[in-house]
Protein backbone atom coordinates (compact mmCIF):
# COMPACT_ATOMS: atom_id res chain seq x y z
CA UNK A 1 0.00 0.00 0.00
CA UNK A 2 2.84 2.14 0.61
CA UNK A 3 4.71 0.99 -2.17
CA UNK A 4 1.92 1.54 -4.56
CA UNK A 5 1.39 5.12 -2.54
CA UNK A 6 5.00 5.78 -3.07
CA UNK A 7 5.15 4.56 -6.49
CA UNK A 8 2.45 6.50 -7.58
CA UNK A 9 3.71 9.29 -5.80
CA UNK A 10 6.80 9.07 -7.21
CA UNK A 11 4.96 7.93 -10.97
CA UNK A 12 3.15 11.15 -10.28
CA UNK A 13 6.49 14.01 -8.85
CA UNK A 14 8.06 12.28 -11.85
CA UNK A 15 4.88 13.31 -14.69
CA UNK A 16 4.78 16.51 -12.96
CA UNK A 17 8.44 17.35 -12.99
CA UNK A 18 8.25 16.16 -16.79
CA UNK A 19 5.52 18.96 -17.43
CA UNK A 20 7.65 21.85 -15.51
CA UNK A 21 10.57 20.93 -17.46
CA UNK A 22 8.28 20.96 -20.73
CA UNK A 23 6.75 24.40 -19.81
CA UNK A 24 10.19 25.83 -18.91
CA UNK A 25 11.05 24.82 -22.50
CA UNK A 26 8.75 26.20 -23.92
CA UNK A 27 8.65 29.33 -22.00
CA UNK A 28 12.25 29.24 -22.46
CA UNK A 29 11.68 28.90 -26.55
CA UNK A 30 8.99 31.31 -26.29
CA UNK A 31 11.43 33.82 -24.48
CA UNK A 32 13.91 33.20 -27.51
CA UNK A 33 11.27 33.55 -30.21
CA UNK A 34 10.32 36.58 -28.58
CA UNK A 35 13.59 37.87 -27.66
CA UNK A 36 14.55 36.89 -31.59
CA UNK A 37 11.03 38.72 -32.62
CA UNK A 38 12.49 41.89 -31.00
CA UNK A 39 15.46 41.75 -32.47
CA UNK A 40 14.71 41.06 -35.70
CA UNK A 41 11.96 44.24 -35.24
CA UNK A 42 14.44 46.62 -33.73
CA UNK A 43 16.51 45.60 -37.05
CA UNK A 44 13.88 46.52 -39.49
CA UNK A 45 13.10 49.26 -37.55
CA UNK A 46 16.89 50.78 -37.62
CA UNK A 47 16.83 49.41 -41.25
CA UNK A 48 13.68 51.61 -41.75
CA UNK A 49 15.13 54.78 -40.55
CA UNK A 50 18.23 54.27 -42.00
CA UNK A 51 16.05 53.70 -45.41
CA UNK A 52 13.94 57.07 -44.33
CA UNK A 53 17.68 58.81 -43.96
CA UNK A 54 18.92 58.10 -47.10
CA UNK A 55 15.76 59.08 -48.46
CA UNK A 56 16.03 62.17 -46.57
CA UNK A 57 19.36 62.73 -47.61
CA UNK A 58 18.87 62.10 -51.32
CA UNK A 59 15.88 64.71 -50.98
CA UNK A 60 18.08 67.03 -49.64
CA UNK A 61 20.87 66.75 -51.95
CA UNK A 62 18.31 66.48 -54.75
CA UNK A 63 16.87 70.07 -53.79
CA UNK A 64 20.47 71.64 -53.51
CA UNK A 65 21.61 70.12 -56.85
CA UNK A 66 17.94 72.04 -58.21
CA UNK A 67 18.50 74.99 -56.01
CA UNK A 68 22.11 75.82 -57.89
CA UNK A 69 20.38 74.33 -61.17
CA UNK A 70 17.69 77.12 -60.89
CA UNK A 71 20.19 79.75 -59.63
CA UNK A 72 22.69 79.09 -62.78
CA UNK A 73 20.03 79.81 -65.15
CA UNK A 74 20.42 83.74 -65.57
CA UNK A 75 24.17 84.78 -65.55
CA UNK A 76 24.74 88.49 -66.18
CA UNK A 77 26.03 88.91 -69.78
CA UNK A 78 26.85 92.47 -70.29
CA UNK A 79 27.37 95.82 -68.34
CA UNK A 80 26.73 98.82 -70.60
CA UNK A 81 28.77 102.38 -68.94
CA UNK A 82 27.53 105.70 -70.74
CA UNK A 83 28.18 109.11 -69.08
CA UNK A 84 25.00 111.32 -69.17
CA UNK A 85 22.31 109.08 -70.89
CA UNK A 86 21.38 105.48 -70.28
CA UNK A 87 21.67 102.88 -72.36
CA UNK A 88 18.55 101.19 -74.25
CA UNK A 89 17.66 98.84 -76.60
CA UNK A 90 15.34 98.69 -79.66
CA UNK A 91 14.50 95.60 -82.56
CA UNK A 92 15.36 95.68 -86.07
CA UNK A 93 14.19 93.53 -88.97
CA UNK A 94 17.26 91.68 -88.22
CA UNK A 95 17.03 91.34 -84.34
CA UNK A 96 17.84 93.11 -81.31
CA UNK A 97 20.42 95.97 -80.63
CA UNK A 98 21.31 98.70 -78.25
CA UNK A 99 22.54 102.06 -78.19
CA UNK A 100 23.70 104.84 -75.46
CA UNK A 101 24.98 107.95 -75.60
CA UNK A 102 28.08 110.37 -74.58
CA UNK A 103 26.54 113.82 -72.95
CA UNK A 104 30.65 114.77 -73.02
CA UNK A 105 31.77 113.30 -76.51
CA UNK A 106 27.94 113.62 -77.90
CA UNK A 107 28.89 110.25 -79.51
CA UNK A 108 25.91 107.97 -80.36
CA UNK A 109 26.71 104.51 -80.52
CA UNK A 110 25.02 101.33 -81.80
CA UNK A 111 25.81 97.97 -80.88
CA UNK A 112 24.91 94.68 -82.50
CA UNK A 113 22.75 91.91 -80.47
CA UNK A 114 26.70 90.39 -79.55
CA UNK A 115 27.83 93.75 -78.10
CA UNK A 116 29.96 94.55 -80.88
CA UNK A 117 29.84 97.71 -82.13
CA UNK A 118 28.04 98.49 -85.30
CA UNK A 119 28.36 102.10 -85.57
CA UNK A 120 29.43 105.16 -83.64
CA UNK A 121 28.09 109.19 -85.13
CA UNK A 122 29.19 112.32 -83.59
CA UNK A 123 26.24 114.19 -83.21
CA UNK A 124 26.12 118.19 -84.02
CA UNK A 125 24.76 119.38 -80.75
CA UNK A 126 23.57 123.83 -81.29
CA UNK A 127 25.34 125.96 -78.79
CA UNK A 128 23.35 126.05 -75.49
CA UNK A 129 21.32 122.67 -75.88
CA UNK A 130 21.36 119.90 -74.48
CA UNK A 131 20.30 116.14 -75.32
CA UNK A 132 16.97 115.62 -74.44
CA UNK A 133 15.84 112.24 -75.92
CA UNK A 134 16.29 109.91 -78.35
CA UNK A 135 13.25 107.69 -79.87
CA UNK A 136 11.49 105.99 -82.14
CA UNK A 137 14.73 104.07 -83.44
CA UNK A 138 14.27 101.59 -86.15
CA UNK A 139 15.14 100.44 -89.83
CA UNK A 140 12.11 99.54 -91.42
CA UNK A 141 9.69 102.51 -89.56
CA UNK A 142 10.32 106.09 -91.67
CA UNK A 143 11.45 104.35 -95.07
CA UNK A 144 12.04 100.77 -96.48
CA UNK A 145 15.88 100.72 -96.67
CA UNK A 146 17.83 98.65 -94.22
CA UNK A 147 19.21 101.72 -92.02
CA UNK A 148 18.83 102.82 -89.05
CA UNK A 149 16.79 105.78 -88.08
CA UNK A 150 16.11 107.69 -85.22
CA UNK A 151 14.72 111.26 -84.02
CA UNK A 152 17.19 112.76 -81.65
CA UNK A 153 16.12 116.00 -79.49
CA UNK A 154 17.31 118.19 -77.69
CA UNK A 155 16.60 121.40 -75.43
CA UNK A 156 18.03 124.51 -74.16
CA UNK A 157 15.68 124.43 -71.20
CA UNK A 158 13.07 126.66 -72.85
CA UNK A 159 12.84 125.65 -76.69
CA UNK A 160 13.44 122.29 -78.34
CA UNK A 161 14.80 120.46 -81.97
CA UNK A 162 13.33 117.42 -83.02
CA UNK A 163 15.14 116.06 -85.93
CA UNK A 164 15.22 112.43 -87.44
CA UNK A 165 18.56 111.30 -89.03
CA UNK A 166 19.61 107.74 -90.35
CA UNK A 167 22.58 106.19 -89.23
CA UNK A 168 24.91 107.60 -91.54
CA UNK A 169 23.88 111.62 -89.90
CA UNK A 170 21.24 112.39 -93.25
CA UNK A 171 18.99 114.86 -91.43
CA UNK A 172 15.54 113.14 -93.06
CA UNK A 173 13.31 115.40 -91.44
CA UNK A 174 13.46 118.63 -89.33
CA UNK A 175 10.27 118.59 -86.87
CA UNK A 176 11.08 121.83 -85.22
CA UNK A 177 10.46 123.13 -81.88
CA UNK A 178 9.34 119.82 -80.78
CA UNK A 179 9.80 117.76 -77.20
CA UNK A 180 7.83 114.52 -77.81
CA UNK A 181 7.62 112.06 -80.49
CA UNK A 182 5.98 108.20 -79.78
CA UNK A 183 4.57 105.34 -82.37
CA UNK A 184 0.96 104.79 -82.05
CA UNK A 185 -0.33 101.66 -83.62
CA UNK A 186 -3.93 100.62 -84.38
CA UNK A 187 -5.88 97.89 -86.86
CA UNK A 188 -2.29 97.55 -88.61
CA UNK A 189 -1.48 100.94 -89.31
CA UNK A 190 1.30 102.81 -87.71
CA UNK A 191 1.79 106.67 -86.82
CA UNK A 192 4.04 109.26 -85.73
CA UNK A 193 2.38 111.24 -82.56
CA UNK A 194 4.44 114.79 -82.16
CA UNK A 195 4.23 117.11 -79.50
CA UNK A 196 4.42 120.83 -78.54
CA UNK A 197 4.17 123.02 -75.60
CA UNK A 198 4.59 126.80 -75.66
CA UNK A 199 4.04 129.40 -72.88
CA UNK A 200 2.51 132.67 -73.78
CA UNK A 201 4.14 134.78 -70.64
CA UNK A 202 1.14 137.24 -71.37
CA UNK A 203 -1.79 135.17 -70.94
CA UNK A 204 0.05 132.89 -68.64
CA UNK A 205 -1.25 129.91 -70.56
CA UNK A 206 0.28 126.47 -71.79
CA UNK A 207 -0.88 125.79 -75.30
CA UNK A 208 -0.37 121.43 -76.48
CA UNK A 209 -0.01 121.24 -80.40
CA UNK A 210 -0.62 117.48 -81.20
CA UNK A 211 0.62 116.86 -84.58
CA UNK A 212 -0.02 113.32 -86.46
CA UNK A 213 2.14 112.05 -89.26
CA UNK A 214 1.79 109.01 -91.67
CA UNK A 215 4.51 106.15 -91.63
CA UNK A 216 5.35 103.89 -94.21
CA UNK A 217 6.49 101.12 -92.21
CA UNK A 218 6.27 99.83 -88.37
CA UNK A 219 7.85 98.99 -85.53
CA UNK A 220 8.72 95.59 -84.29
CA UNK A 221 5.87 94.04 -82.48
CA UNK A 222 8.01 93.88 -79.02
CA UNK A 223 8.91 97.85 -79.71
CA UNK A 224 5.10 98.80 -80.54
CA UNK A 225 4.26 96.92 -77.64
CA UNK A 226 5.59 99.96 -75.71
CA UNK A 227 3.63 102.65 -77.29
CA UNK A 228 0.43 103.55 -76.60
CA UNK A 229 -1.89 106.28 -77.98
CA UNK A 230 -3.73 105.90 -74.80
CA UNK A 231 -0.98 108.13 -72.53
CA UNK A 232 -2.43 111.08 -70.87
CA UNK A 233 0.10 114.31 -70.12
CA UNK A 234 1.17 115.22 -66.71
CA UNK A 235 -1.81 116.98 -64.39
CA UNK A 236 -2.41 119.51 -62.95
CA UNK A 237 0.11 121.20 -64.81
CA UNK A 238 1.96 123.40 -63.98
CA UNK A 239 1.75 122.54 -60.41
CA UNK A 240 3.64 123.43 -57.03
CA UNK A 241 2.88 120.54 -54.94
CA UNK A 242 1.58 117.11 -56.34
CA UNK A 243 1.70 115.98 -60.04
CA UNK A 244 0.65 113.00 -61.41
CA UNK A 245 2.35 111.00 -63.89
CA UNK A 246 0.24 108.84 -66.54
CA UNK A 247 2.13 105.79 -68.06
CA UNK A 248 1.19 102.89 -69.62
CA UNK A 249 3.40 99.24 -69.74
CA UNK A 250 2.90 96.39 -70.73
CA UNK A 251 1.02 93.08 -68.40
CA UNK A 252 4.06 92.00 -66.56
CA UNK A 253 6.78 94.76 -67.24
CA UNK A 254 8.39 96.64 -64.75
CA UNK A 255 10.27 99.89 -65.79
CA UNK A 256 12.29 102.80 -64.20
CA UNK A 257 11.05 106.38 -64.59
CA UNK A 258 13.46 109.45 -64.29
CA UNK A 259 12.66 112.85 -63.66
CA UNK A 260 15.32 115.08 -65.23
CA UNK A 261 15.66 119.09 -64.84
CA UNK A 262 15.69 121.56 -67.58
CA UNK A 263 19.48 121.12 -67.80
CA UNK A 264 19.37 117.40 -67.67
CA UNK A 265 20.51 116.48 -64.65
CA UNK A 266 18.76 113.26 -63.33
CA UNK A 267 16.05 114.70 -60.19
CA UNK A 268 15.02 111.58 -58.88
CA UNK A 269 13.77 107.99 -60.53
CA UNK A 270 10.75 105.58 -59.68
CA UNK A 271 10.23 102.28 -60.30
CA UNK A 272 7.10 101.31 -62.07
CA UNK A 273 4.91 98.50 -63.13
CA UNK A 274 2.15 97.49 -65.18
CA UNK A 275 0.23 96.75 -61.92
CA UNK A 276 -0.87 100.98 -62.16
CA UNK A 277 -0.70 103.20 -64.85
CA UNK A 278 0.81 106.34 -62.94
CA UNK A 279 2.50 107.60 -59.96
CA UNK A 280 1.67 110.46 -57.82
CA UNK A 281 4.92 112.66 -57.62
CA UNK A 282 5.93 115.48 -54.88
CA UNK A 283 7.28 118.10 -56.28
CA UNK A 284 7.10 120.42 -53.25
CA UNK A 285 11.13 120.57 -52.74
CA UNK A 286 11.19 121.19 -56.64
CA UNK A 287 12.34 124.78 -57.63
CA UNK A 288 10.35 126.43 -60.19
CA UNK A 289 11.10 125.19 -63.85
CA UNK A 290 10.74 122.75 -66.63
CA UNK A 291 11.05 119.12 -65.98
CA UNK A 292 11.12 115.79 -67.73
CA UNK A 293 9.99 112.44 -66.77
CA UNK A 294 10.81 109.46 -69.14
CA UNK A 295 10.57 105.93 -69.53
CA UNK A 296 11.43 102.97 -72.18
CA UNK A 297 11.74 105.84 -74.68
CA UNK A 298 8.80 107.85 -74.17
CA UNK A 299 8.99 111.25 -72.47
CA UNK A 300 6.99 113.98 -71.57
CA UNK A 301 6.92 117.07 -69.34
CA UNK A 302 5.21 119.18 -66.71
CA UNK A 303 6.10 122.60 -65.06
CA UNK A 304 6.53 123.83 -61.29
CA UNK A 305 5.55 126.81 -60.66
Amino acid sequence: MAAGNTGYTSCGFQSNWHIHLSLARVVTVDNEVATNSRTLHTLNVSKHFKNLDMKRTFAILGLMILTLSMKAQISLEHSFSSQGYYTWYFNTSEGLRYYSFNTTTNKLTFYNVDYSIYKTLTMTIASGYKIYSIVCVSDKLFNSDNLIEFIFVTSNGTDYSMKLYDENQNELKDFGNRYSASVITGNGISKLFVMQLTYDSTTKLYTYLNEIYSLPGSLPTIVSSQKSANIQTAYPNPTNTFVNLPYKLPNGQTSMMRIFDSNGQLVEQKQIDSTFDMILLNVESYHSGLYFYEYNGYSNKFIVN
